[in-house]
């Protein structure tokens, strides 16, 4: 009876080894390609950026994070159309990119949230604006101001 119970335990050790890798490869396949999409859109949000433009924010935020929704409101029921906005979720990897950049221009890593950066590019992609705000955001009248500021 034990030599069954025994069978029986690695023939269920057997299944759950070849099903639980299965399942995490397939995990692994979906985030990567949702990695290149999330990467994808910031790159296509740079680019309307440059070809308009209009001024571009990055925010690094996350969805529990009280100030970061604010920021998305604000921006949606004031500038949707006025501005090219991208979030970026802080514990993704192109948060993670961008905080390398910051570093690499002398500045900060991204340690508080919402971060978030207001850009206008020329044609040619270069910055003619930039200005990172961290941590934190004051409220509308600060996003006019910025807003107003970047559009000079």
């Amino acid at each position: 009876m034990k030599i069954s119970h025994l069978i029986l335990a690695i023939i269920l050790l057997l299944f759950l080894l070849v099903f639980t890798t299965g399942a995490k490869a397939d995990v692994d396949f979906a985030h990567s390609n949702l990695v290149s999409s999330i990467e994808a859109d910031y790159i296509q949000d740079m680019k309307k950026a440059r070809d308009t433009g209009k001024v571009w924010i990055v925010k690094i935020g996350a969805e529990w994070c009280g100030p970061c929704r604010a920021l998305d409101r604000d921006i949606e029921k004031y500038f949707k159309d006025k501005v090219i906005y991208t979030k970026v979720e802080s514990s993704s990897s192109l948060a993670k990119k961008i905080s390398k950049e910051y570093q690499k221009l002398g500045e900060k890593p991204v340690s508080g949230i919402p971060d978030w950066v207001i850009l206008t590019l020329n044609k040619e992609g270069k910055y003619t604006y930039r200005k990172r705000i961290t941590p934190g955001y004051k409220g509308i009248s600060q996003l006019r101001s910025e807003i107003s500021k970047a559009k000079k």
